[in-house]
């Protein structure tokens, strides 16, 4: 890019060199051959002022014996005979013109020659022939051109160390986006350039760094969803493990465990089937979400496993529901994960309670049992581990991605709110106190 940049700005400033010096080349060429033939006028018409009085008589002037400034100047008489000065050969022709009263100027060889008539009371009385070498002029004319020549390179040089100034400006900071990019790709998502001033390059640095927020943001839930997600298969499969050890112990009686042993099966598979397609990130829903459907899946899921232990699962439905969309999938993990908790956690009773919460679908999840004693950031910041609330960064995370919101509402008792957004938009729901435990 260094070398192009370069490149593109030197043949650019020789373009615009050429297309300024060759017509000055030549206008400078142009200008001292008339510099010349104007001059030599000048010196040719003040001769034959100075000689108009003594042509007839035919005296000479001492000025015309020696050259004026290289200047070779000759006077002739009415008849074309040489008088005084320099006499010039050459200059036969011009002379008879100005004898005819007319101004000659001619380039003879690599002479330029001028001839003006010597005129006394209306009367041509004899010719000035002025002559001086085309060597002169043309030495000029170099001299101009080498000139335009150094000044053209020193154009093109400075032209040269401007564009490699430049070229490094424009080329480091996109070297560094790269070597920022090649982070990024190796999973350094933290990974930035500094910004230059440079307003497209910066843009493409500002949208590098929101791909990469997003990329880390996505890698993380997937991260979590996968770390996490071991716990949502770790309970059914101990349970499908204990059924099968009864069932291995009274072989001839096992057509209930069967039975249990194919629910749970079930369970599994749908649990499977959720966090692949939590996983894979499915599109939200066009429909709302059926509250009858999660809540039979609710009873039917947790209500034996609390019946064991003698607890108790209170499922209530408020009236006049807002449409809440959300997907099936992510509704069910959210809330096995936060029931789960409860049966882990809780004492007595467990209580889920859908509700309206100001256009919103608000779904509470609350327990019988001790508060609180962690700040809700850190709960859900936990990760899987002896005495923590197992899950419940992944349950946050498939919330977030679906565009809802998993908060604490109270910390005694201990309740959890899943709020739905109201539209398949993704519009913004209303905000809702989170609720920081003390202890």
């Amino acid at each position: 890019m260094r070398r192009r940049i370069v490149s593109l700005t030197v043949l650019s400033s020789l373009l615009c060199i050429l297309l300024f010096a060759v017509p000055l080349a030549l206008g400078a060429s142009y200008y001292f051959r008339a510099r010349e033939r104007s001059d030599l006028q000048r010196i040719a018409y003040a001769v034959a002022s100075a000689a108009a009085d003594n042509v007839t008589s035919g005296a000479r002037l001492a000025q015309l014996e020696r050259p004026i400034g290289g200047v070779r100047v000759g006077l002739y008489g009415p008849d074309g005979r040489f008088i005084s000065g320099v006499n010039e050969p050459r200059g036969a022709a011009a002379v008879r013109g100005a004898l005819a009263g007319t101004a000659q100027q001619n380039t003879v060889g690599d002479e330029i020659v001028i001839s003006v008539p010597v005129i006394d009371q209306d009367t041509v009385t004899g010719a000035v022939l002025a002559t001086r070498s085309v060597s002169a002029t043309r030495w000029q004319i170099g001299l101009s051109w080498v000139a335009l020549v150094v000044l053209a390179a020193l154009g093109l040089a400075a032209a040269g160390i401007l564009a490699r100034r430049q070229a490094s400006r424009l080329a480091r900071p996109l070297e560094q986006l790269s070597l920022a990019a090649e982070r990024v790709g190796e999973g350094d998502f933290t990974a930035q350039a500094v910004p230059v001033g440079i307003a497209e390059i910066d843009s493409v640095n500002q949208s590098m760094e929101r791909a990469a927020a997003r990329l880390r943001m996505l890698l993380a839930r997937e991260r979590a969803l996968a770390g996490d997600a071991s716990h949502q298969l770790r309970t059914p499969l101990t349970g499908l493990r204990l059924v099968l050890e009864r069932a291995a112990a009274t072989p001839h009686d096992n057509a209930a465990a069967i039975a249990e042993a194919q629910h749970i099966i079930e369970r599994l598979e749908l649990t499977v089937t959720d966090m692949l397609h939590l996983v894979r990130g499915a599109p939200r829903p066009d429909e709302p979400l059926s509250i009858p459907d999660l809540v039979a899946h609710v009873e039917q899921r947790w209500q034996s496993t609390f019946a064991g232990p003698g607890r108790t699962l209170s499922v209530r439905v408020e009236g006049d529901l807002p449409p809440a969309f959300l997907r099936p999938d992510a509704a069910r993990q959210i809330l096995n994960v936060l029931i789960d908790n409860a049966g882990v956690h809780g004492q007595g009773t467990a209580s889920v309670v859908v509700r309206d919460a100001l256009g919103s679908l608000a779904i509470d999840v609350s327990q019988d049992g001790p508060p609180l004693t962690v700040a809700a950031q850190s709960l859900f910041a936990e990760r899987v581990g002896a005495g923590s609330r197992i899950g419940l960064p992944l349950a946050r995370a498939i919330a977030e991605t679906a565009a809802a919101r998993l908060i604490v509402t109270a910390t005694d008792p201990p309740t959890f709110t899943l709020l739905i957004p109201p539209r398949p938009d993704g519009a913004p729901v209303p905000s809702a106190p989170v609720v920081g435990a003390t202890g």
